[in-house]
Parts: C-alpha cells; sequence; structure tokens
C-alpha cells in the first residue's frame, strides 16, 4: 500500500503539463462545447457517460489512479461505478524498411528536451508542441488504423484485470486522444500544405468516427463506451470551418452503424 504522502509527492515531480498527463488531456477535453461531442449508440448511455466525464459536479467521485504505484486504469469512480482508460494514437506507421519511426509523441519529447532541457517536465507551465508529420511515408492512413487497432486492442484485453483491480466499476471507458491530421479522399493523390481546401476539388472528408475499419475495431472491443477526441480534427473549406465532431462518445453495445468504406489509396493527410 503506498501512502497518501508518496502519492502527493510523485505528483509533484511533473509540473509541467504535457499530454503525458492523462489528467491534462481530460481538462482539455471537458472544455469541448456539447455542440461539437457527437453520441453514437443510446442517447440517455452516451449522455450519461458526457455528463460523468465532463460535468465539475462529478469531479470530485473520480479518482486518479495513473501513477506508476497505481493499479490500472488510469481513472475510476466507484460511487458512479464506471472507470477510464487513456490512450494516445497517432498516424504513425511505427517501422518502414526495417528500421523504427519515431511517433509524434516520441519526437515532441526529443525535439522539447533540446530546447528546454531533459528535465523540462519539472518546470511550470503548460506545453502544447505539435512535431513534423509531414511524410507520408511515415505517417499515414494505414499507420493510423494499425494504431488504432493496437491500442484499443491492447487497452480491450486488460479490461477484466481493470475489473478485478477496481471490482466496484461495472463500465468501462477507453478514451483515445488521437494526435493525427485530417484526411480526405480525393481523386488526384497529392499532400497538401495546409489545412485548408481549395475551390474545385474534388473530395471527400474522411469522417474518421464513421470509417468502417475503425467501427469494427470498436465493435470488437470489451469496452462498455468509447470516448475518441480528435483534437487535431479541423478542416477549413473556403476558409470556414465545417461542422465535425471534435470528439464521439459511442455505446460500444448499442449502436448499429456499419460505417463508411474509404479508399484507402485515395487518402490525401491535410496538414497544419
Amino acid at each position: 500500500m503506498v501512502s497518501k504522502s508518496k502519492k502527493s509527492k510523485e505528483k509533484q515531480k511533473n509540473l509541467m503539463q504535457t499530454f503525458d498527463d492523462e489528467q491534462y488531456i481530460w481538462d482539455i477535453y471537458k472544455h469541448i462545447p456539447s455542440s461539437r461531442v457527437k453520441y453514437i449508440g443510446n442517447f440517455l448511455s452516451c449522455l450519461r457517460v458526457d455528463l460523468l466525464t465532463k460535468c465539475h459536479i462529478f469531479a470530485k467521485s473520480w479518482k486518479n489512479s495513473s501513477s506508476k504505484s497505481d493499479l490500472p486504469p488510469d481513472f475510476h469512480n466507484n460511487l458512479h461505478q464506471i472507470m477510464m482508460e487513456f490512450m494516445r494514437i497517432d498516424d504513425c506507421v511505427n517501422e518502414l524498411d526495417g528500421r523504427k519511426i519515431m511517433n509524434s509523441f516520441q519526437r515532441t519529447s526529443v525535439e522539447v528536451k533540446k530546447a528546454l532541457g531533459k528535465n523540462y517536465k519539472k518546470k511550470n507551465g503548460v506545453l502544447f508542441y505539435v512535431p513534423d508529420t509531414s511524410n507520408n511515408n511515415e505517417f499515414n492512413i494505414r499507420g493510423y488504423l494499425e494504431n488504432f487497432t493496437r491500442n484499443i486492442e491492447n487497452h480491450s484485453n486488460k479490461i477484466p484485470y481493470y475489473k478485478k483491480n477496481y471490482p466496484k466499476c461495472k463500465k468501462t471507458i477507453l478514451f483515445v486522444m488521437d494526435e493525427s491530421n485530417p484526411y480526405i479522399q480525393t481523386i488526384k493523390s497529392e499532400n497538401l500544405g495546409e489545412n485548408h481546401i481549395s475551390e474545385g476539388r474534388t473530395f471527400m472528408i474522411h469522417n474518421c468516427y464513421y470509417d468502417k475499419r475503425f467501427i469494427d475495431v470498436i465493435k470488437n472491443s470489451n469496452a462498455d463506451y468509447v470516448i475518441w477526441f480528435g483534437i487535431y480534427k479541423c478542416i477549413l473549406i473556403n476558409g470556414k470551418p465545417i461542422q465535425f465532431p471534435q470528439a464521439v462518445i459511442y455505446d460500444v453495445k448499442h449502436f448499429n452503424i456499419c460505417g463508411y468504406e474509404y479508399n484507402y489509396d485515395s487518402m490525401v493527410k491535410l496538414m497544419e
């Protein structure tokens, strides 16, 4: 058993707020307007999850169990019998021509250490750094699907373990922090340098939340709910943002949409 004083000391070690901190990710998610959150599945069940994870009146009932000395998952709520595990994904292919590819999180760590020093996490502040992922051989739609699948399946297989750690929690949320760029399906395959689309281009926006390949991964998971937060999913048409969800809450056992079949060979990534 780890004492409360020891736990508090552990949490004080890292003062810099980064995406390595699950609580920081959650705090950002809480500020998403309700109009940007889509429900897929039973409306009331999704609404309950939305309120439990975003409304301040429920904040005190959640316990942070994300430190290395705690038992997973990252957060649990005995009062409302639910728990939540976080994961970060991007669109890195992980390996190319036999060599390991650094994903966006690793690139961020390397660049920030160069700029601020290796102990940057012990400094006060908030860090928001977007690394260069413009190489389409290293970062692409297939790498995106692979990362999504691997992470969901990995955490899904651990859910029986999570329930053993916190037996009062009957439901499990898998929270996906998606740091990939938006994509479009276009006739002409080319890399676009900005996150806007010019007039006259024939394209279909890649609605990742309805992509059949991704939907099937969610359906096959052991989770009760999946929250998918696409922090960089912003697309501009003629300089105006389209109405696109920034997050989706899936009631995994109670939705029956099939999703869209996209042609990955014609998929183009839109850069920041």
